[in-house]
């Protein structure tokens, strides 16, 4: 997997380039053979990966010393009619743009999955893709700025400085997906996607280069025929982009829409690349999917492999939660490249899903769209169908849907789905951290204030926040890397730009998708209205382990420093009441926030052998 650490620093500070160099000698000692893949005075860039590949880096130094840097990741140009290959050099005059805008010419005329660094004049920016692919945390020790991917990659560095940041703890405790920039150290930050850090003499900023409401603002409503092959296209196209980064591919297939798009998607122009999938079969009380991912393989003429996920496997044991910069409910789940077939096991090989796709896509049962129909179009010849749609994919009556969208065409402030979402998540063992968290405060702009889109857009937006969290938030050694093809830049603004309604065509779910993929993928796929779940699965793994759950929550660090009480945990397990609630499976992520705060508890105050 792709993983980075950077340093960035004032040549003319004397303390801070002391530090960059001993930083420099550390790496160099590692066994790990870390590469420096990218330098020039003041910066310098390493590559920390698994499995890595011949270009993780494109350099953009130019000869007169005026623009520098280096892109960690992989860059597609915007203006690529057909499947796009992965750019492997920069002409001068594009570097000159690159670095005139600050990085905003990136995000307009290229894509994909990066960590950008420009130098520019005095002033060094470090770019975050909009996917957030790869993950981007800052600090600074002796007045070098250090950027990286993983940090618990990062062994060269002295944690014993770092501090637990109890605050976004307790906010990750009412709802563990929130992301705000903030992490579980006070000393380290996020770089969320489409966002740029600026730093020079003048200190650090951060700022917005890429912002999703701006790009919903841009209304793309053609007729629904010209709307469906203009979304079949750009999926195509993407989906076969990232496939030019990879001699052997696999795809997560799960019997679903997404990933069966995917799948299809891959084969129609596979090329050289060999294309086959694997079906994760949960063996818990779910209804089973492996039928529709045989009918999804038979299709494309792919090989299918079947491999079990059994609720019963044993659970990582407290403190071994990997020492990064927050808690990942991840850390309790298998890692499913190591799962695969031999033959996948070697740099190039990678595994694609389809998520993403229920984001950009639009699965909905919202009224909303009425609202967003007669906020873009005023009361119109279609406004009684809009009226009919919204009534369809809701499932309400039409009166029902004039009195969730009039207040809200009237002035009514909306609530986005993502403010819904925290509270939805409150349970008997978090009540207390929910009653102080200020989820103005603890949400980031761009999920909180909707900037003018209408109601059924910015719920589309604010989700957002759980797609760019579909990435591999800890290092893990396997070269199989895994790509989510449907979250790429050019997909995401079209779904963006696109009108809710449209996206929801003829009052169906993920409506304009089906519509595009006609003929294209199984009939019994494209109309399939129910999803696959997993919640059983979730409920079998915390009943399996639930004494060394219930353990480690009553009695350990989050019960130590009052964030959750003793009693609250007993009444949550009274009866095995979590089988019938939902909410059952967040005791998971409570025991990884639990691990993880044990694991740093441990490192702070061990100094690193090197420090």
């Amino acid at each position: 997997m792709q993983s980075f650490f950077a340093m960035i620093w004032n040549v003319e500070d004397a303390r801070a380039t002391r530090y960059a160099q001993s930083l420099h000698q550390r790496i160099a000692r590692m066994p790990d053979g870390f590469e420096r893949v990218a330098w020039h005075p003041g910066f310098a860039l390493y590559d920390l990966s698994s499995g890595r590949r011949t270009h993780s880096a494109l350099r953009l130094n130019l000869d007169d010393g005026s623009a520098g840097g280096a892109i960690f990741g992989t860059l597609f140009r915007a203006d690529a009619v057909s499947a796009p290959t992965p750019v492997t050099a920069f002409a001068a005059d594009e570097v000159i743009r690159l670095c005139q805008s600050e990085g905003k010419a990136l995000v307009k005329d290229y894509w994909g999955h990066y960590v950008a660094f420009l130098a520019c004049g005095e002033t060094h920016a470090v770019i975050v893709d909009p996917t957030a692919s790869i993950p981007c945390y800052y600090t600074m020790r002796d007045g070098v700025v250090l950027v990286f991917s993983h940090l618990e990659r990062c062994r060269f560095l002295d944690m014993s400085g770092f501090t637990i940041n109890e605050d976004h703890i307790r906010t990750l405790l009412a709802y563990d997906k929130i992301q705000n920039g903030q992490t579980g150290l006070h000393e380290v930050s996020e770089l969320m996607g489409g966002q740029r850090l600026l730093v020079s003499g003048k200190g650090m900023a951060v700022d917005r280069i890429w912002d999703p409401r701006k790009v919903a603002l841009d209304v793309h409503e053609p007729p629904a025929e010209a709307a469906a092959a203009e979304l079949k296209a750009t999926t195509d196209r993407v989906v076969r982009a990232w496939r030019h980064c990879h001699s052997d591919i696999v795809v997560s297939l799960s019997g679903g829409l997404d990933s069966t798009i995917v799948l299809h998607a891959l084969a129609a122009g596979r090329g050289e690349t060999p294309v086959s999938a694997a079906h994760f079969q949960l063996n818990s009380g779910d209804a089973p999917e492996s039928r529709y991912a045989r009918i999804a393989c038979d299709s494309a003429a792919c090989d299918l492999a079947h491999i079990y996920l059994d609720p019963q496997a044993g659970l990582q044991t407290l403190g071994t939660h990997p020492p990064n910069v927050r808690p990942y409910r991840q850390f309790l789940s298998p890692d499913l490249t190591t799962l695969l077939p031999g033959r996948f096991h070697h740099p190039g090989g990678a595994l694609f899903t389809g998520q993403g796709g229920d984001h950009l896509f639009l699965v909905s049962r919202s009224a909303l769209g009425f609202a967003d129909h007669v906020r873009n179009h005023g009361l119109s010849a279609g406004t009684a169908g809009a009226l009919l749609q919204s009534a369809h994919l809701s499932g309400k009556s039409i009166w029902r849907v004039l009195a969730e969208t009039l207040p809200l065409l009237m002035g009514r402030p909306h609530v986005s789905a993502m403010a819904d979402a925290v509270d939805g998540r409150q349970t008997l063992i978090n009540h207390h951290a929910r009653a102080q968290l200020d989820v103005a405060s603890a949400l980031p702009d761009w999920v909180r204030d909707p900037l003018g889109l209408p109601p059924a857009k910015f719920d589309q937006v604010s989700i957002l926040m759980h797609m760019t969290q579909m990435r591999e938030p800890f290092f893990t050694p396997s070269p199989i890397e895994t790509v989510h093809p449907l979250i790429s830049q050019p997909l995401i603004e079209l779904c963006l730009r696109l009108p809710a309604y449209l996206l929801s065509d003829g009052g169906t779910s993920r409506g304009l998708v089906r519509r595009a993929f006609r003929g294209a993928i199984p009939e019994q796929i494209r109309l399939r209205m129910n999803k696959g779940h997993a919640s059983r699965y979730f409920t079998d793994r915390v009943t399996a382990h639930r004494e060394q759950i219930v353990d480690a929550l009553m009695s350990g660090e989050l019960q130590r420093r009052g964030m959750i009480l003793r009693s609250d945990v007993e009444v949550f397990i009274r009866h095995d009441d979590y089988r019938m609630r939902d909410s059952g499976s967040l005791l998971l992520a409570y025991f990884a926030i639990e691990s993880w705060l044990q694991t740093w508890v441990a490192m702070i105050g061990k100094p690193s052998s090197d420090s």
